[in-house]
């Protein structure tokens, strides 16, 4: 007997519960993670910090990579959430 998941539909689209509940656990870790390592921004960096600073930096060389530089700017932060979401 296999088991179906539970699917939700919102305006005549359908989605699957426990993919909305893994995606909803994602963002909030990623939510609490970024809160936490930028909410004492120092000179001299911590953990935290570190890592952050980390992945931001690997995002913008991707995104400087593959696009010019004004361009990059503008959507760099939407693209380094969606890195992070990946």
């Amino acid at each position: 007997m296999e088991a179906t998941p539970k699917v939700i539909e919102i305006f005549g689209v359908s989605f699957s519960v426990p993919i909305l509940i893994s995606c909803g656990v994602s963002v909030l870790l990623i939510a609490l993670f970024t809160i936490l390592s930028a909410r004492k921004v120092s000179m001299k960096p911590g953990k935290l910090q570190n890592a952050l600073e980390a992945l931001m930096e690997f995002t913008k060389g991707i995104v400087n990579n593959a696009v010019d530089e004004k361009t990059g700017q503008t959507y760099y932060l939407y693209i380094f959430h969606c890195f992070l979401l990946c």
